[in-house]
């Protein structure tokens, strides 16, 4: 039975502070609890209701991990959700470097997304495509932020999200490593041009876009054509669509 003492500790996960105390983050449902499980990362509690466990009872003991069986009211309390799905589980947040996310032909870099919704699409987006190095700018949403779990779905485990603490530091040393660092700006080229053994895709906010600082050290700029009177595109709607053709014109 969970004591109010680990019940208030839970309860703080639904808070960015309490996240970063404890090292971990919550997820919601069956889906995302069986994609964390299958990804081999550490669940470190799992809360089922006396319902769900009667309905799920098959998959659950397929899961191999042990659960706690707690009443609506304590499962509601945990939740971030107006109306739980009866299976909550606490994850361990990993701690990525650097050379984590320098792996593979292409990585990206966020700057200043603010929203979770369009962090989580990103994620997504970027595991669809098989990317699977993140680094995130300090001002960035957290990544472990509810909104961005539910939108990622399941995604964040096939990812690697490093928190950079000097986006701009960070991304000199991406280009020592051999990165062509391509910004995503609403004034720039239609194209790219040559073959790179390395690309680094870099977005920054629609309120604000990229930083000055950031603007000075990529080695391109890509902009999307547009024949509409819209004037701008999602962050996470325009990263698909450069991600798709840096991916499908075989710039690596």
């Amino acid at each position: 039975m969970i004591t109010s003492a680990e019940l208030k500790s839970v309860r703080a996960l639904k808070t960015k502070k309490g996240r970063e105390e404890h090292q971990a983050f919550l997820i919601e449902g069956d889906k995302i609890v069986q994609d964390a499980a299958a990804a081999d990362w550490e669940i470190s509690r799992l809360f089922v209701t006396r319902e769900a466990e009667e309905e799920k009872r098959e998959w659950l003991g397929r899961l191999g991990q042990s659960y706690e069986v707690v009443d609506s009211r304590t499962m509601d309390s945990i939740s971030t959700v107006m109306t739980p799905p009866g299976v909550i589980g606490v994850v361990r947040q990993p701690s990525y470097r650097l050379n984590d996310a320098l792996l593979g032909p292409i990585i990206v870099a966020v700057a200043g997304v603010s929203d979770p919704g369009n962090l989580g699409s990103i994620i997504r987006t970027a595991d669809w495509f098989g990317v699977t190095g993140i680094i995130l700018s300090p001002d960035a949403v957290d990544p472990y932020n509810e909104k961005v779990v539910r939108a990622a779905m399941g995604s964040l485990f096939h990812v690697k999200l490093f928190e950079s603490h000097d986006l701009e530091s960070d991304l000199r040393q991406a280009k020592a490593a051999g990165y062509h660092l391509i910004a995503a700006e609403a004034h720039g080229s239609t194209g790219l041009v040559g073959q790179f053994e390395r690309l680094c895709l870099v977005m920054g906010s629609e309120a604000a876009g990229l930083p000055r600082a950031i603007q000075e050290i990529t080695d391109s700029v890509y902009t999307i054509p547009g024949r509409g009177k819209a004037e701008s595109l999602n962050v996470a709607v325009s990263f698909g669509i450069i991600l798709n053709e840096l991916v499908t014109r075989a710039y690596v």
